[in-house]
């Protein structure tokens, strides 16, 4: 048994030519061998024809800006959801012993400057209060650095929403070619009317980027995904009643001096200041020639579906009938919604989309002022890194001063140290020198003392010796 025959690939531009190449051929020879097809052939493309033609190609790109702003700053916001500030409150309040929570050394202190709030004191030293003073401590969480972190992250939800549900909706840009063709052909009594339109779509590659666009898409949507977990913290339901903040910003110390607060403070002031969508569209077109060949090819099929017309009333054309010869027409083709501008920007959209149809001079132009912005952009660029240089350099000369004074203040303290250290053994040494002093008076005396009482003893016995 014979193998089955595989088919050829028909998606390849080659096969697809050579199927054209073979088709066009049979034609040519049909209307070189058949006289009465050619008579046919001829009285169409003399007829009343229009065409109408045209190219159109849909070029989409994402602008990776705001994608890269809040890359570089949802960390600072995922640090301050987790760990943000609190204001400590405490509040003194004297209450019974019985309801007080906890007894601190302010307590101890003001009930030794109240006694009027001690019940009684026992034998022993110990106290029994009527009343103590109790400190009630309450951290707040809704102050206004807080407030303004929730804001944003709101406002960063719906500024990725309103983007991300757009870029879904209208991400499929096409290529398309239209063709369309109508005939009013006389063939003796008959009148035949044939309209036809012929529409091509596929896939745009949107100009080489179609795989940067599809990787801009996903950061987008991953970052979707962290502002909607940052929606949903527990910071954010526990802020959900406080008074959300407006514009101007006031910059607090500890937004000042936190770098966290720094970025999140100017990606407020970027979204801010961002008002467009995010997407770029650029739409060519171009009208189809009509060259002489294709206009047979049109014409070619155009007989052959008046051939395939299922009818009793066809008639070919006599060769002794008088002609007319029109030429053909050609006009502006009507674009139908599914590859016209209005699919992708619609109306009543309240972002700047680019979607025009650019001339080579508005080409030129673009990327003049492209160019030039690139190179104000980079001007400032350097000068962000000039003006941060100095600032690290100022930064580095502070920091050397300041190690420069403590390193003077710690040899001045350990200078102090000494000189006490010195003090201390000087006075040892004097107080061993006194006890030394007083302890060989106190030998003196002692012996001085002996030796008066010998004195006083032979005295004594001197005396007695002479009475006798």
């Amino acid at each position: 048994m014979a193998a089955p025959k595989k088919h050829a690939d028909l998606s390849t531009p080659q096969m697809i030519g050579k199927l054209k190449n073979k088709y066009v051929t049979r034609l040519e020879r049909l209307v070189a061998n058949d006289a009465d097809f050619l008579l046919l052939l001829e009285t169409f493309s003399n007829a009343k024809n229009t065409f109408a033609g045209i190219s159109r190609r849909e070029v989409k790109s994402y602008s990776e800006d705001f994608i890269i702003e809040m890359e570089h700053t949802i960390p600072s916001l995922e640090a301050i959801i987790n760990d943000p500030h609190r204001f400590i409150k405490e509040e003194a309040e004297v209450v019974g012993v019985e309801k007080a929570r906890k007894i601190t050394h302010r307590s101890i202190e003001h009930m030794a400057q109240h006694t009027e709030n001690i019940r009684s004191v026992g034998s022993d030293g110990s106290v029994d209060p009527k009343k103590v003073l109790n400190m009630f401590i309450d951290d707040e969480l809704k102050i206004y650095e807080n407030r303004f972190i929730m804001t944003l992250v709101r406002r960063l939800q719906t500024f990725i929403e309103l983007r991300y549900k757009y870029i879904s909706e209208h991400s499929d840009t096409r290529n398309s070619d239209v063709v369309s063709m109508s005939s009013e052909v006389k063939i003796g009594d008959v009148t035949y009317e044939y309209e036809t339109k012929m529409k091509i779509i596929v896939p745009s590659d949107d100009d080489g980027h179609r795989a940067a666009n599809r990787d801009l898409l996903e950061r987008l949507l991953s970052l979707r995904k962290r502002i909607t977990f940052l929606s949903t913290s527990r910071f954010m339901l526990e802020m959900r009643k406080a008074t959300p903040v407006a514009d101007p910003v006031q910059q607090t110390n500890i937004m000042r001096l936190n770098s966290d607060y720094q970025n999140a403070y100017r990606l407020w002031t970027f979204i801010s200041r961002y008002d467009v969508l995010g997407i770029n569209y650029k739409f060519s077109q171009q009208k189809i020639d009509f060259d002489k060949t294709y206009l047979t090819y049109l014409n070619l099929n155009a007989v052959g579906s008046y051939l395939t017309f299922k009818t009793e009333h066809s008639l070919l054309p006599d060769k002794d009938t008088k002609v007319h010869l029109y030429k053909p027409r050609f006009k502006e083709i009507q674009l139908d919604y599914d590859i016209s501008d209005e699919r992708l920007i619609g109306e009543g959209i309240s972002f700047g989309v680019e979607a025009k149809k650019e001339t080579p001079a508005q080409i030129e132009a673009r990327l003049k002022k492209k160019q030039q912005a690139e190179e104000r952009r980079r001007k400032r660029e350097e000068a962000k890194k000039k003006a941060k240089e100095i600032a690290l350099q100022k930064r580095e000369d502070a920091k050397k001063i300041a190690a420069q004074r403590a390193l003077k203040k710690k040899e001045k303290e350990k200078q102090r140290k000494l000189a006490l250290q010195e003090k201390k053994r000087l006075a040892a040494l004097a107080a061993v020198e006194k006890k030394r002093q007083e302890r060989i008076k106190k030998d003196e005396k002692r012996k001085l003392e002996k030796a008066r009482e010998q004195v006083r003893l032979l005295a004594e016995k001197r005396r007695k010796l002479e009475n006798k």
